[in-house]
């Protein structure tokens, strides 16, 4: 058993890594969507007898990818096969099983897993720092240029780790370690990464918890603590206002009124891709294959339109009503984990329902321009959080009985 467990940690290691191979360009989450194939067909039994609360949501999901395969093959002429590839990413759901399982059996694998994800994020981040200081003379990670410096783009292990180190410390869980973990990953994201979506988002989810955090403990200590946050906040905003990155942060909107820039850009796909929607509201324009003459004319990459800046939306102009139906299956899948963890007694219990709150936030705050559930990025991930809480969810429920 102990081997097993040990195998099944350096498997999820190794898949958290493969990641990180993003920031250098490579896709490497066709080999995380084989090993989870892989490891679903070796395991196909156990699965099939697996009790766990979250695999309708896994296969139902699957099942929407084939049904757009099906879709681009009858609207498009795209061949099966084709089609196939091109929802590769989906498959990388299996992976719900490999920590589902690792968490069941291993009694501090969720600790375990979470502290791999910091460490492994607060290492990337202190990388990408070294490069934008250092560069031209470190520099290992893909970038662009923006407002004069190097720009590295934030990945969803990063994302992940941020809302994951932020609700232990809020619950009260973190160390000193992780208080300059998630302080240097913060650094990171507003310095290097320059993301605004990511900034307003993450701030947005983080102080929505914040308050709902506070004002669940209904204590005079809790009042005046929010009464503080809101002061502090309210005092930051409008210091932060008197700086150079105000303008930056918002000047997305500043771009979508004057008809140019990325603002406009976003604009304008999510345009075109409604007017497309609506041409076949069920099934949407269909997942076509990445990079494909047909994918770059159905999207428009011509026009500089890439349906995975569009968020969650994307997915939907993607798969129409049947997708969007199953979306909101999710949503209320997450609410009703979050129901439950409500009720939970331990440590773990209040980190995970605060993850999973921050990530239905962030979610709904950035529908148009995030996709922290179905992107190829972000499945991996999820599925850790969705695992995580079903393990933590079972592990309660036997106490109290």
């Amino acid at each position: 058993m102990k081997r097993k467990v040990r195998r099944q940690k350096l498997l999820i290691n190794f898949l958290v890594l493969l990641h990180a191979g993003v920031m250098f360009g490579i896709n490497l989450m066709i080999p995380v969507a084989v090993l989870s194939i892989f490891y679903a067909a070796m395991h196909f039994h156990g699965i099939v007898k697996m009790k766990c609360a979250s695999k309708r949501i896994v296969i139902s999901g699957i099942l929407v990818a084939f049904v757009s395969v099906i879709v681009c093959h009858v609207k498009y002429g795209q061949s099966v096969i084709q089609g196939m590839i091109g929802i590769y990413f989906i498959f990388i759901y299996f992976a719900y099983f490999i920590f589902y399982s690792y968490f069941d059996k291993y009694d501090n694998g969720i600790k375990t897993v979470m502290r791999f994800v910091i460490n492994t994020a607060t290492l990337i981040a202190v990388l990408a720092i070294m490069q934008s200081v250092f560069y031209p003379y470190f520099n290992i990670f893909e970038y662009i240029f923006r407002n004069g410096r190097i720009r590295i783009y934030e990945i969803e292990l990063s994302f992940f780790a941020e809302i994951i180190a932020f609700s232990c410390l809020i619950c009260g869980q973190g160390s000193r370690r992780m208080k300059l973990q998630l302080l240097v990953m913060i650094f990171e994201l507003i310095f290097v990464s320059q993301s605004r979506g990511a900034m307003i988002v993450l701030a947005a989810s983080g102080m929505i918890a914040i308050i709902r955090k506070y004002w669940r403990e209904r204590t005079l200590l809790s009042f005046f603590k929010l009464f503080l946050l809101a002061f502090a906040g309210i005092s930051g905003i409008y210091l932060f206002s008197r700086t150079p990155y105000w303008d930056f942060l918002f000047s997305f909107f500043d771009e979508m009124r004057e008809g140019m820039g990325s603002g406009a850009t976003r604009v304008n796909e999510l345009i075109y891709y409604f007017a497309q929607l609506r041409k076949d509201p069920w099934f949407g324009m269909g997942i076509l294959k990445g990079g494909s003459k047909l994918a770059d004319e159905v999207y428009r990459l011509d026009l500089w339109f890439f349906i995975e800046d569009c968020g969650i939306l994307g997915y939907v102009f993607q798969t129409g009503i049947v997708g969007a139906l199953w979306l909101i299956s999710v949503f209320v899948c997450v609410l009703v984990k979050i129901s439950k963890l409500m009720k939970g007694k331990t440590a773990e219990s209040k980190v995970i329902l605060n993850s999973l709150t921050m990530l239905l936030i962030a979610s709904l705050v950035g529908i148009a321009n995030a996709n922290h559930i179905v992107s190829r990025t972000s499945i991996l991930f999820f599925c850790i959080l969705l695992a995580m809480a079903d393990v933590c969810i079972k592990r309660e429920t036997e106490i109290r009985t």
